[in-house]
């Protein structure tokens, strides 16, 4: 999977965590819907003060959205948005909550036996 579907991907997942519609995000960033949708099918690239934008937005650190594209290249499309989706939603916790959700992480992971 090329770097641009993977930033796709990504930007989608964290779209939807933060329960937005294309158009509302276009409108936040000052960008056509058109260019969301293009972004999110990995057909561009946004420019430097387009992704600060964005992740202004959506909440996170630019650097979520831009996590290197070697450690996700031979990952499957579901487990890219996957990560996305927790990654979205741990960007909404306090300290506390997110130390919680940890545990339970461990929990669940100790459980299935992978470690």
């Amino acid at each position: 999977m090329d770097a641009r579907r993977v930033f796709g991907l990504r930007l989608k997942e964290f779209r939807e965590a933060q329960s937005l519609t294309q158009e509302e995000l276009a409108g936040r960033v000052e960008r056509s819907v058109d260019a969301i949708s293009k972004l999110e099918r990995g057909v561009g690239y946004p420019s430097l003060e387009t992704l600060i934008s964005l992740a202004r937005e959506l909440r996170t650190p630019a650097t979520k959205l831009l996590e290197p594209f070697e450690k996700t290249a031979a990952r499957s499309a579901q487990r890219i948005r996957l990560d996305a989706k927790l990654m979205a939603l741990s960007a909404q916790m306090d300290e506390r909550q997110l130390n919680i959700a940890i545990e339970q992480i461990k929990v669940l992971i100790a459980g299935s036996g992978r470690r």
